[in-house]
């Protein structure tokens, strides 16, 4: 064995134990002149390049900073560090191998000088930390996807509490601009003012429904969908919106799985992923794509993605366009709620918040990749249906306008429970007023024949709505019930139907929501 002699300048055998530590070193081990050239390396610093042997390497590699270094002016912090300290120790950067693929090194290093002083060559060790510069990538990415999650979390819960809340408010003022509206001659200043009222509380209760889809997709609607049709629906009304300079194409995988979910949420991931595409690319042009895909994921595939599913076959849908892209500090905050970086009277906000909430109440996830000047990928993970759900049973409620009801009317709050008593009441029906649980309970079990029709709020103090109505099922199981609630995530269907109640419906209930709930009878 044979290795570089400074004093002689010339290469020298070395013995047989130094020849084994060197040959058999699992790091790599070398010798360097100052300028970029090696004088000897070992066997596993030529595998851990690519290289076949070290003689290869030594050949083919003659200016380290330009050839080896992915960043050549990290080479010069390296030489500047040896230079002036004489020694590196785990220093860090990125090379690439033969095969041009990228090695993240850790490099210990000293320079060897003669006795005037002089640098005559640089010798160390190089490890491989490609694997745990990755894992602490990954873990990194993870950690701020946690926190991510958490802090949408935590912002859904408000959401909910703030939609509840706002409900109460609505409901009163739409359904007084209703009556007014029946009330005033349809002229004049008077109907104007009114018909504006309730514009404008219209306008509302389409942001309390935006709220409710932020802070948990209602999934009373989920029913197996084919996306593809959405998809060609929404590229469809996209295109008319478009400008000429924008190319929009769409490629399907053949035999993708149905899903799941609502489809008007499905409508509304992609309108909004489309939307922002389009306006990315208003001023240049570009061309916008949308691709549907399936696959199977194992625990490591998903995990190398860093995507936080459950190992299973999803869709992806994966909308790309070539506009301005999103600058890297920003990318972390676009699923906020009320982020934007459009102009003033160009949006919300809130749009990529929904998405992102409905994509996770849905059992996805959503990643989003973007460099300015070049672009967004945005990529969607719903899981596949493999197991088709059973049709829900026939609706008990059937077409009954012309029959009149006698209404228990149920609901702690006094303007929400005189308002939709009048509404009741405009339409023919008979309506008697509580505005506590257990006061209605009483009245009920007195005559439990009374009363065609039991319609109460759920968030009440001292007894909710889904406890009264098991009491009140239990006195008279054929008693139907309508549950509504303001608080998206306070019940669900599967729980109403499991109790007994006939139909879940969310606030402020207008004149036509009460309407359609009389186009429904009961058994």
């Amino acid at each position: 064995m044979k290795i570089y002699d400074a004093d002689i300048g010339e290469f020298m055998h070395i013995d047989n134990v130094y020849h084994s530590i060197f040959m058999n070193a699992v790091e790599g081990i070398f010798q360097s002149t100052p300028d970029g050239q090696y004088l000897n390396v070992n066997p596993s610093l030529a595998r851990m390049y690519g290289y076949d042997s070290p003689e290869e390497l030594i050949e083919s590699i003659t200016n380290i900073a330009d050839q080896l270094y992915v960043d050549p002016e990290r080479r010069q912090e390296f030489i500047h560090e040896m230079q002036t300290h004489g020694i590196v120790k785990d220093f860090v950067s990125q090379i690439h191998t033969k095969n041009d693929q990228k090695l993240w090194i850790s490099e210990n290093v000293c320079i060897v000088k003669d006795d005037d002083d002089n640098i005559l060559y640089y010798e160390g060790f190089v490890t491989d930390i490609t694997q745990l510069c990755k894992t602490r990538q990954r873990n990194k990415t993870l950690q701020i996807r946690l926190q991510q999650a958490e802090k949408m979390d935590s912002i859904g819960k408000m959401a909910r509490g703030i939609a509840h809340d706002l409900n109460n408010i609505l409901s009163p003022i739409i359904g007084y601009s209703d009556l007014l509206i029946e009330l005033v001659p349809n002229e004049g200043n008077i109907f104007k003012y009114v018909n504006n009222i309730s514009k404008a509380a219209g306008r509302a209760k389409d942001l309390v429904k935006q709220i409710h889809t932020f802070g948990q997709p209602e999934t009373q609607k989920k029913e197996p969908i084919q996306v593809e049709n959405i998809i060609k629906e929404v590229l469809n009304f996209i295109s008319g919106l478009a400008p000429d300079n924008i190319k929009i194409e769409h490629t399907v995988k053949a035999g993708i799985s149905r899903i799941n979910a609502d489809a008007i949420h499905i409508h509304q991931i992609l309108m909004n992923l489309c939307t922002n595409a389009i306006h990315a690319m208003e001023e240049d042009g570009g061309e916008l794509t949308v691709k549907l895909s399936e696959h199977e994921y194992t625990e490591d595939m998903l995990l190398s993605k860093l995507l936080n599913l459950k190992p299973g076959k999803y869709i992806d849908i994966c909308v790309k366009d070539t506009g301005s892209g999103i600058p890297q500090e920003i990318i972390s905050k676009i699923f906020d709620p009320y982020f934007t970086t459009k102009d003033k009277g160009k949006g919300k906000g809130i749009g990529l918040a929904t998405v992102h909430s409905i994509v996770k109440n849905n059992d996805g996830d959503i990643t989003v990749k973007s460099k300015p000047g070049s672009g967004t990928i945005f990529h969607v993970y719903l899981p596949s249906l493999v197991e088709e759900k059973k049709k829900m049973a026939q609706d008990y409620f059937m077409a009954t306008n012309e029959k009149k009801l006698h209404i228990m009317l149920v609901d702690d709050d006094q303007d929400v429970l005189q308002v939709q008593g009048m509404l009741f009441q405009q339409m023919g029906h008979k309506v008697t007023l509580f505005s506590d649980g257990k006061t209605a309970l009483d009245n009920f079990n007195s005559n439990p024949e009374f009363y065609d029709l039991v319609v109460t709020d759920m968030n009440m103090p001292n007894m909710d709505g889904l406890e009264l109505s098991r009491l009140l099922l239990n006195t008279n199981a054929s008693i139907p019930i309508i549950l509504c609630t303001g608080y998206i995530n306070s019940v669900n269907e599967a729980t109403t139907q499991s109790v007994g109640i006939k139909k879940l419906v969310s606030k402020p209930l207008t004149s036509q929501k009460l309407a359609t709930l009389f186009d429904l009878s009961y058994s």
